[in-house]
């Protein structure tokens, strides 16, 4: 008997949105590594691991299995799935108001307080040239741009949100090739790794929605060997040349990462995803993502204040910045994520908005 397919299966998957709490605990943690120059590195995870304090490779083996750069993908390839099956039950016109209402007001919200947090003086000791740039004091120009995503200087977190809203936009276009016969699907696939390996803009990441799109029609089976596969790749990624850490290879083998794992938890229940202290963090992880840098530097300011010590300090900070970042996120998630999405139902059931078949689904 074939397994089921992913469509066949109930919409929302509380186990794809613990998923993301954990990829945006991944991001979270690497940078609390990047504050200080640990080994004297600016960028310790470019130093070979037997090349590195066995205090600070510890610290980097962690990081090697919570890769940030596969996180960062695999949020996208989340967005592609969970986006696709979206799309299957409003009009498009409801699509797109609905995503805008959920990604944009409180990413705003966050670029506020991150502003008025960033005018504080966050200068230390041993600091990496990451740091000392991220939490310089921004100007009003630089926060009108960055609300505007046209660059990330008051967070550069939000480079993010650019690609999530280009995704969003061409999901229309991926969900209608997955109606097509399976030679057009692979062209389109193909042409996109091509537009991985050519360019450096935003447009290769789109290929991570679109594979995210085509995990809606697989039948994943064997769980383990899917995680253990996308953790194996976390690790190489992690651990290879800093030559490719921007490259259109590492886009290639952190989207391939982020798929094994989103395949792997979607062919099997796994009940340590449905504890409550992981669906809290899944449940307000677009807020912790936006609110983690601004709470990194708050925290950062204490740890310089009562250690000097690198490794006591990189530890103090990132569970400062965990400390202070959770309840914000709860708060954001509650007064402004909710009430937004409630909007985004309201504008989508408009009758310009309604195509008129089926119940809508949300757009998580």
């Amino acid at each position: 008997m074939n397994a089921p397919s992913v469509l066949d299966v109930a919409r929302f998957n509380p186990a794809l949105e613990s998923l993301r709490g954990i990829a945006a605990l991944a991001v979270c943690y690497t940078h609390s590594l990047a504050v200080y120059r640990l080994d004297g590195s600016q960028a310790i995870w470019a130093v070979p691991i037997w090349q590195q304090s066995p205090a600070v490779a510890a610290l980097t083996a962690v990081n090697a299995l919570f890769n940030p750069q596969v996180a960062v993908l695999l949020f996208f390839v989340l967005s592609g799935y969970v986006l696709t099956l979206s799309l299957e039950r409003q009009s498009i016109a409801s699509f797109y108001s609905r995503r805008a209402l959920r990604i944009l007001p409180a990413m705003w919200a966050a670029l506020l307080l991150t502003y008025a947090l960033n005018q504080i003086d966050h200068s230390g000791a041993s600091v990496s040239d990451w740091y000392a740039i991220d939490f310089a004091q921004p100007t009003l120009r630089d926060l009108y741009r960055n609300l505007a995503l046209i660059d990330f200087k008051v967070s550069s977190v939000t480079w993010t949100i650019r690609i999530e809203l280009l995704g969003s936009a061409m999901m229309p276009l991926f969900v209608a090739a997955l109606r097509l016969r399976r030679p057009w699907r692979i062209a389109m696939l193909v042409a996109l790794i091509a537009v991985v390996v050519v360019t450096r803009t935003d447009f290769r990441y789109l290929l991570c929605f679109y594979v995210g799109a085509l995990l809606t029609q697989a039948r994943p089976r064997h769980a383990w060997i899917y995680l253990a596969a996308g953790i194996a790749v976390c690790i190489a990624l992690r651990f290879s040349l800093l030559e490719i850490t921007h490259s259109g290879t590492a886009v290639l083998i952190g989207t391939l990462g982020g798929s094994l794992l989103l395949a792997g938890v979607l062919c099997r229940h796994f009940h340590a995803l449905e504890t409550p202290p992981v669906r809290f963090l899944g449940r307000v992880s677009y807020s912790l993502y936006l609110l983690h840098p601004s709470m990194l530097g708050l925290a950062a300011i204490l740890a310089f204040k009562f250690t000097a010590a690198p490794i006591l300090g990189t530890l103090m900070i990132f569970a400062l910045s965990i400390g202070l970042s959770l309840p914000m996120a709860w708060a954001s998630h509650r007064w402004i994520e909710l009430p937004s999405m409630a909007a985004g139902k309201v504008v989508s059931t408009a009758p310009w908005m309604v195509r008129g078949v089926g119940s809508r689904t949300e757009v998580q």
